[in-house]
């Protein structure tokens, strides 16, 4: 388990928005859906 930590962090953790309804996220990956308006990751883009 501790390897699968230490690859989870040597990726860069971004600042994602749905360019539908403007929901921000921060992570890795942006979420597979927006849980605001429930479009697909397709529809975020990085910030910054």
């Amino acid at each position: 388990m501790e390897k699968n930590q230490q690859k989870d962090s040597a990726k860069p953790v971004k600042n994602w928005i749905s360019s539908v309804c403007g929901y921000q996220h921060v992570g890795v990956e942006p979420p597979k859906k927006c849980p605001q308006c429930g479009v697909d990751d397709i529809y975020f883009d990085p910030v910054g």
